[in-house]
């Protein structure tokens, strides 16, 4: 299972995707790219930078097919 690591601990490789959190009041997390010490987020073909990252994570494997039995 994937933990959430903070910043001040490590941080990912670049060009990394990563979920990424903040914590403005709520925890805000997301997809984005870890390049050259920024945590970049493309939303509807806009770059933009994540602000105040507190921790990040890998993200998870997609869940496994269930097997159907035919019915």
């Amino acid at each position: 299972m994937n933990k959430w690591i903070s910043i001040k601990d490590k941080l990912p490789n670049d060009y990394d995707f990563v979920l990424v959190a903040r914590d403005n009041g709520l925890v805000t997390s997301m997809e984005a790219m870890y390049i050259d010490e920024e945590f970049i987020v493309y939303r509807l073909g806009m770059k933009s930078v994540f602000v105040d990252p507190t921790h990040w994570m890998e993200i998870p494997a997609p869940p496994k097919k269930e097997q159907t039995d035919g019915m």
